[in-house]
């Protein structure tokens, strides 16, 4: 019997072990344990207690398929969704946020207007919201023609392929969509609190493409003004760091645990 660790992320924030209090998290009987980038190794051994030999460089499985992304499925996929295809779409996913009710509700939210976002924006843009699994409700939030209800929108690789723009705050979705070298925008309005607990394992101000955008203005004013082409190398720049290994991992796993050779 082998535990093949396929993982989901690479965590930007404290994981496993890493937050405050933890230390329960022990993979070290895992057999094999995937990994991404260098940075997401030397984690993985500290959050999760995992073995030097169990670590293989393979990239994430789930992430295959963002590597391989064609006009022709991008196309597919809007008209799937009904998205409309004379506007750029921004997929907003932030990451949940602990219960402040002992784990009964992880509730969101996010200090937004959307009827500012949509007087700035809809001329260009539609925005598809994607919240975390865990989060069992999103307040403050009403959906429209402009902003689109995609909570339970089951693959989200879907979202990551016909999204032009992702904002997030300080999830590992970030490294996921880095792939498509497309831009990324933290959108980090409770950046201080964060970094207080649970806490970030880097330096978001400095690592994150452009910055920390603390307010709703900010985030609005950067898309009205960036440089498309700047923001998708400044997004290239961070994968190479982060999510520098991947495109065939579930072709490695498969070799790895049966040792059969996937032809080309």
């Amino acid at each position: 019997r082998f535990y093949l660790n396929t993982w989901h992320g690479t965590a930007l924030n404290k994981m496993g072990n890493e937050w405050p209090g933890r230390s329960d998290f022990d993979f070290s009987y895992i057999n094999f344990f995937c990994y991404e980038s260098e940075y997401q190794k030397q984690h993985c051994f500290a959050a999760f207690n995992t073995r030097e030999e169990a670590m293989i460089p393979t990239g994430l499985p789930r992430n295959d398929t963002l590597y391989r992304v064609t006009p022709e499925e991008i196309l597919e996929i809007k008209k799937r969704l009904d998205l409309p295809l004379d506007k750029k779409i921004i997929l907003y996913a932030p990451t949940w946020r602990d219960s402040n009710d002992h784990g009964k509700n992880y509730v969101l939210q996010p200090p937004i207007h959307i009827d500012y976002w949509e007087k700035n924006l809809k001329e260009n843009y539609i925005l598809l919201f994607r919240t975390h699994h865990y989060t069992t409700k999103l307040l403050g939030v009403n959906f429209n023609s402009f902003v689109r209800n995609y909570i339970d929108y089951p693959v989200v690789n879907d979202l990551f392929k016909v999204a032009d723009i992702l904002i997030s705050d300080y999830s590992s979705c970030l490294t996921d969509f880095s792939i498509l070298e497309r831009p990324i925008l933290c959108f980090g309005y409770d950046y201080d609190d964060y970094c207080a607990y649970p806490g970030l394992n880097i330096d978001f101000e400095k690592e994150m493409p452009s910055g920390v955008l603390r307010t709703e203005e900010d985030v609005v004013n950067h898309i009205l003004t960036m440089d498309y082409e700047k923001e998708c190398e400044k997004t290239k720049d961070f994968k190479n760091k982060y999510t520098n290994i991947g495109g065939h991992a579930t072709e490695i796993c498969v070799e790895k645990m049966f040792g059969i050779k996937i032809k080309e």
